[in-house]
C-alpha cells in the first residue's frame, strides 16, 4: 500500500489472506528481495510464497506450483519512447531492467535468446534487486525499458506519467501462481482448496475484474 508499507496488497495478498483464513491458520506476511524469498520456500523455512512466481521446470523440482494465471508483461519507457519500442522485435540490442528471478526477467532472457537466433542483437540485461530500482535506472537513463507485470506496470506509469510511459503489453506463455516446499502436501491443499473455492464462490473472478486480469485467467492447477 502506498500509503502504508506494512500493509500488503495486490490480487495474491488478497487470494492467500481467503485461503489461509478459509483454513484457520494464522500466518504472517515476510517481504524481501524476489531472489531471497524463493530460496527461502525451495529450502523450507517459509511455507508459501506469492509474487508472480513463474513456473519453470527446475524449480518445480523444489517446490510446488498452483497456478491459475498466464503472465501478462508490459514494456515501460522514457516518456517519448525515444528508442520508438513498438514490439518484442524492437527489443534486440536495448539494455533492459526488472527484478532478478521473476517473470520479467525470464521474459527478457527468452526474448534475448530469440533475438540472438535471429541473427540480432542481445538484449543487456542490468539486474535489480526490486522494481523500483529498476525504474531509477530508467530515470537515471542507464536503460532503455523495465519490463513488469501488465498491472503493476500501469500502476507504476501512471505514478510518474511525467516521465515514463508504457510502450505495448504483451501476454505470454509463461504460468504463475503460489508455490509451497516440495513435500508440504498439507500446505498445498490448503492454498489448492482455497482458491479452489474462491473460483466456486465467484469472489476470485471479481477479483480478477478488480485488478483488470480477467483475460490471463487459467483453470486452477497444481504443477510439480
Amino acid at each position: 500500500d502506498p500509503t502504508d508499507l506494512e500493509t500488503m496488497t495486490g490480487l495474491e495478498v488478497e487470494m492467500i489472506d481467503f485461503a489461509m483464513s478459509c483454513a484457520g491458520l494464522n500466518y504472517e506476511f515476510v517481504k524481501g528481495p524476489f531472489s531471497s524469498l524463493i530460496q527461502t520456500v525451495m529450502s523450507g523455512a517459509t511455507d508459501v510464497m506469492i509474487g508472480n512466481v513463474n513456473y519453470r521446470p527446475e524449480r518445480a523440482e523444489k517446490v510446488d506450483f498452483v497456478v491459475y494465471m498466464q503472465s501478462g508483461q508490459s514494456v515501460i519507457v522514457r516518456r517519448g519512447n525515444p528508442r520508438n519500442l513498438q514490439t518484442v522485435d524492437d527489443l534486440c540490442g536495448t539494455v533492459a531492467s526488472t527484478t532478478v528471478g521473476g517473470v520479467s526477467n525470464a521474459q527478457i532472457e527468452r526474448q534475448s535468446a530469440r533475438c540472438t537466433s535471429g541473427g540480432k542483437p542481445a538484449i543487456t540485461y542490468l539486474p535489480s534487486v526490486d522494481q523500483e530500482a529498476a525504474m531509477r535506472q530508467l530515470a537515471n537513463l542507464r536503460i532503455d525499458f523495465v519490463m513488469d507485470g501488465s498491472i503493476s506496470a500501469k500502476d507504476r506509469a501512471a505514478a510518474r506519467s511525467d516521465e515514463v510511459e508504457i510502450a505495448f503489453t504483451i501476454l505470454t506463455d509463461l504460468v504463475i501462481g503460489p508455490v509451497v516446499p516440495k513435500g508440504s502436501d498439507e500446505m498445498l491443499q490448503v492454498v489448492l482448496e482455497g482458491l479452489q473455492e474462491l473460483e466456486r464462490n465467484g469472489q476470485l473472478q471479481e477479483l480478477l475484474v478488480k485488478y483488470d486480469l480477467t483475460e490471463y485467467a487459467l483453470p486452477i492447477e497444481v504443477r510439480r
